[in-house]
């Protein structure tokens, strides 16, 4: 068993996870806060930077992450009140990706 930790990106279901919780496994279960257990699917996988994009059968235990307000983010603030890694390019190591440059007229 692998733990990892993911982030509910919508409605549908789709959960933002790194690349190296999910490997190569072809059976996938995401557990929620209350316990439940939820078969996954790979929607999306790119090892280089070490995302991955999982998709469950959504029901009211499944709660994406909270929305903010596009036109009130200011530039350098947080965009996601959660907590990820990504492998940097530069440095090759993993560094949390909690901020991103906010640029009006952009679609995320």
């Amino acid at each position: 068993m692998i733990l990892g930790y993911g982030i509910v990106l919508n409605q549908q279901g789709y959960i933002l996870t790194n690349s190296h919780v999910i490997g190569t496994y072809d059976h996938l279960l995401v557990k929620s806060k209350s316990g439940k257990f939820y078969e996954a699917i790979v929607i999306g996988q790119d090892k280089k930077i070490d995302l991955a994009i999982l998709q469950v059968t959504p029901d009211e235990d499944i709660v994406p992450v909270e929305k903010l307000d596009y036109y009130t983010l200011q530039r350098g603030e947080a965009a996601i009140r959660k907590y990820i890694h990504a492998k940097n390019q530069m440095k090759k190591h993993r560094d949390p990706k909690v901020k991103m440059k906010v640029h009006h007229g952009s679609s995320l």
